[in-house]
């Protein structure tokens, strides 16, 4: 989990194909709720360009058998467009928990819920 965390922050996106089983499924909320791993590798890539210091910290991991569950802090500075939304330059900071299932050593699929709503409210999108 350590090094698909630190690939993805790094912006090397690459390593969905190393660690991913290539019928992997995300499943995430709204247009993201379920996602093929070009569709998510896709996505990864637009939350990159829109929040080029997009960084995943690791608050928690818990691991049985061949599941781990997590909670990390997602934070970023918006920069460029997101689902419609121009740049603001303003930083966000929001949390996110989700389950990850391995099989034969490579994700399969992966189940993850974040503050979408506390986000977009913190980059001027919304009104709380």
């Amino acid at each position: 989990m350590q090094k698909y965390v630190d690939s993805v922050n790094q912006g090397k996106l690459s390593i969905i194909n190393e660690l991913c089983d290539k019928n992997y499924v995300y499943h995430g909320i709204g247009e993201e709720s379920r996602l093929s791993k070009d569709a998510y590798l896709k996505f990864l890539n637009e939350v990159r360009q829109a929040f080029p210091d997009f960084n995943v910290r690791v608050d928690e991991l818990i691991a049985e058998d061949e599941r781990v569950a997590y909670r990390m802090t997602i934070t970023g500075t918006h920069k460029g467009e997101f689902k419609g939304l121009a740049p603001t330059g303003k930083k966000f900071t929001t949390s996110t928990i989700g389950v990850v299932l391995f099989k034969n050593g490579k994700i399969a699929e992966e189940w993850e819920i974040y503050d979408a709503m506390g986000m977009m409210a913190q980059l001027g999108a919304l009104t709380t």
